[in-house]
């Protein structure tokens, strides 16, 4: 039963990463910028680099979290004890109370994120200003970092449960991850190639706002769910 619920977990996890938002929103703006400046063949050049840019900053996460927790647990195989696991299920939890009342800005015309708006706006000029590829690159790198505060405990938890699975399977979960959260970026990005411009994008973004929000909650909380009941069952 518990390798069912890790499964269930993992997907969850995989769900979270391709719902949340912020890559999504600085991804739009910075196609829409390179449009405007180049054409659609060098923008979507330029897309394709910041999409990379963020897989290299997921795969770089996944394999620090990952490494550390597997040390861990090499020399401890109790680390991941019901404590623990009743530890992550409570910062899921409050993930997801974070998710409802903090990670979208009030306001129903408007896809504003939790983030300063001070470094929102930094991350526009910073957008506005990419003008080789590898700006590019360090500009997706850069888009999941504020996330990490929403990320951070997903990828603990993942790279927790993975410790009983075997190479291959581990591998395989790690890469579907990192591939999920490029996922709505090649979506944004087929817009932008079949005439849609920012202005309808963001339409689009803020009529899901409401579900975004309420499929991230409720993953949240269906993780500390089932953490808790994981934890239950290794008492």
């Amino acid at each position: 039963m518990s390798i069912v619920l890790s499964v269930i977990l993992v997907i969850l996890i995989m769900v979270i990463f391709a719902f949340l938002q912020l890559p999504n929103g600085l991804f739009s703006i910075f196609y829409h910028f390179r449009i405007a400046k180049t054409n659609l063949k060098k923008a979507d050049d330029a897309a394709l680099s910041f999409i990379l840019g963020l897989e290299i900053f997921m795969t770089a996460m996944w394999l620090l979290i990952y490494l550390i927790i597997f040390t861990c647990f090499y020399f401890n195989p109790e680390i991941i004890s019901p404590i623990f696991l009743y530890i992550m299920a409570g910062i899921s939890f409050a993930e997801a109370i974070a998710i409802i009342f903090f990670y979208f800005r009030h306001g129903k015309s408007t896809t504003a994120l939790f983030i300063p708006r001070k470094v929102a706006k930094n991350l526009v000029k910073r957008a506005e200003k990419v003008k080789t590829r590898s700006d590019a690159i360090i500009l997706g790198f850069f888009s999941g970092l504020p996330e990490l505060l929403f990320t951070l405990p997903l990828f603990i938890t993942c790279s927790a449960l993975l410790q009983t699975e075997n190479v291959l399977s581990r591998s395989l979960i790690i890469i579907l991850a990192i591939i999920a959260s490029a996922v709505p970026l090649f979506v944004i990005r087929f817009l932008f190639r079949t005439d849609h411009n920012l202005a309808e994008i963001e339409r689009l973004r803020v009529k899901l706002k409401p579900h975004f929000r309420f499929i991230l909650a409720v993953a949240y909380l269906a993780i500390a769910i089932l953490l808790i009941n994981l934890a239950t069952m290794r008492l």
